[in-house]
């Protein structure tokens, strides 16, 4: 049993290091992305140290991403801020 998770283990092991030795090299591409996304956000901090259900709030973000070289990527978002008012109980 030990010896046939070593085997499995090794070989795990060479596949991985072999498709990273063999790979062709990456080059920069210059691209551009423009994205969205949906979620939800709380705030849960010194004011409101436990998280409240009650208290997420809807959230929404727009990116644009941009690959200008291999190290450097430039990337922009916007997120509104939507305003619920509550009641404090």
């Amino acid at each position: 049993m030990i010896k046939s998770f070593v085997q499995s283990a090794l070989l795990v092991c060479f596949v991985q290091a072999g498709s990273a030795l063999f790979c062709a090299s990456a080059s920069a591409q210059n691209t551009s992305e423009l994205g969205i996304g949906i979620g939800a956000t709380n705030y849960r901090g010194e004011i409101s140290p436990d998280y409240q259900l009650q208290n997420n709030r809807p959230a929404f973000t727009v990116f644009y991403r941009k690959d200008v070289s291999v190290p450097i990527t430039l990337r922009g978002a916007l997120r509104p801020v939507f305003c619920v008012p509550t009641t404090a109980t």
